[in-house]
């Protein structure tokens, strides 16, 4: 009765370790990104973009570097598609997060990132700077 139950156990372990190295079917691949520029007082948004599937995926903004009172941003655009994340959080180590759309991948469409910092929600856009794929 005891070399069953071991048996079971080491069994159970077995699948669960199988269970923990199986990779996912929606696993994410970093496309591009990109940093603005430094504001006088040394904060910078940091931009990173993932593509889950297809035409989906997601936008990660964060606020980075030394407070300085701005917020970042991130808009990715292509064709007449435009999203637009922030991240006001301040520097604290967190960031947002949002759905984005892709166009088809081979189809040789620009796709931009900007990164920058904004004063407010809907403050001028400042010390940006931008990278770009094509599809």
């Amino acid at each position: 009765m005891r070399r069953y139950s071991n048996l079971s156990a080491t069994m159970a372990a077995m699948i669960a370790a199988t269970v923990i190295v199986v990779p996912s079917a929606h696993a994410e691949e970093f496309l591009f990104g990109w940093i603005s520029r430094d504001s006088p007082r040394g904060g910078y948004s940091d931009v990173e973009v993932y593509m889950t599937s297809g035409t989906s995926g997601f936008m990660q903004v964060c606020d980075s570097g030394a407070p300085d009172g701005l917020r970042a941003v991130g808009i990715l655009e292509w064709g007449s598609y435009s999203k637009e994340v922030q991240d006001a959080g301040g520097s604290n180590g967190l960031c947002e997060t949002e759905d984005v759309s892709f166009p088809r991948d081979g189809s040789g469409i620009r796709v931009t990132v900007w990164s920058c910092l904004r004063n407010g929600a809907t403050g001028v856009l400042q010390y940006c700077d931008s990278n770009f794929i094509f599809m």
